[in-house]
């Protein structure tokens, strides 16, 4: 399935989806064993990472929400709609002999 970033849609299912959640718990080691710290999963720290390729038109788009730091709604691969994701754009390049084509390497954190 595509994803829909704002309202830019990119050409084909993305080649790489990864959630990185802001999971604030960790092991302390102490003289007589560990001890957990945990302050919880705080969802505003998540973060997604995607490999994606878009028509240059729809990726103008989505660079405009990097530029602006537009907050805009993400639809990921499974349909799942998330609201108020701020786009970050990584890197991009143009698709060998296809210059119309961008793949772009995003992040989108959840704000």
């Amino acid at each position: 399935m595509k994803i829909k970033i704002g309202n830019a849609q990119s050409l084909t299912t993305p080649d790489s989806f990864k959630l990185q959640t802001d999971d604030r718990q960790q092991i302390i080691a102490t003289d007589g064993g560990n001890i957990i710290q945990d302050y919880g999963h705080i969802a505003s720290g998540d973060r997604i990472t995607i490999n994606a390729t878009f028509h240059k038109s729809e990726f103008l788009k989505v660079w405009d929400y990097f530029q602006t730091r537009q907050l805009v709604e993400f639809q990921d691969p499974a349909g799942i709609t998330w609201p108020d994701m701020r786009v970050r754009v990584l890197s991009y390049g143009y698709k060998s002999r296809f210059e119309n084509y961008i793949n772009c390497e995003l992040e989108l954190w959840r704000i």
